[in-house]
């Protein structure tokens, strides 16, 4: 696993953390839980899909898990900002996890562009094709 690998599935493991912690201690309404629900699976997943794509089958499977984890933080902002909306999150608290996860979506950009410029190879063409 090279260094940055390293580094990002600390952030998004300390992230994910952050995330559960803070769901934990949500109101207990049917909205919250939902709410909750969400934004802690799209957390952890980023995780997840981090992890996955620190050990790629190719080139084209880590691209596409670092795609994976991106949306995953879009969708982890989109659930933080309803709950900051909502009145769920305190606006310190609610300011700090989204600027955490507006860093981790730079950092999956950034890897992704990395990934995807070194995959310049020509593509195999099938036996006997043109």
């Amino acid at each position: 696993m090279q260094a940055w690998d390293v580094e990002m599935q600390r952030r998004t493991t300390a992230f994910a953390n952050a995330i559960l912690d803070s769901v934990d201690r949500l109101p207990s309404t049917r909205s919250s839980n939902i709410i909750a629900n969400q934004v802690g699976r799209s957390a952890t997943s980023v995780m997840a899909n981090h992890a996955e794509s620190a050990r790629p089958k190719s080139v084209a499977d880590k691209i596409a898990k670092q795609g994976t984890g991106l949306q995953e933080l879009q969708e982890t902002r989109a659930w933080l900002v309803l709950l900051q909306q909502r009145g769920y999150l305190d606006e310190a608290l609610a300011n700090q996890l989204i600027g955490e996860n507006d860093e981790r979506i730079g950092g999956f950009t950034r890897g992704a562009g990395r990934f995807a410029r070194a995959d310049t190879r020509p593509c195999a063409r099938p036996p006997g094709g043109r």
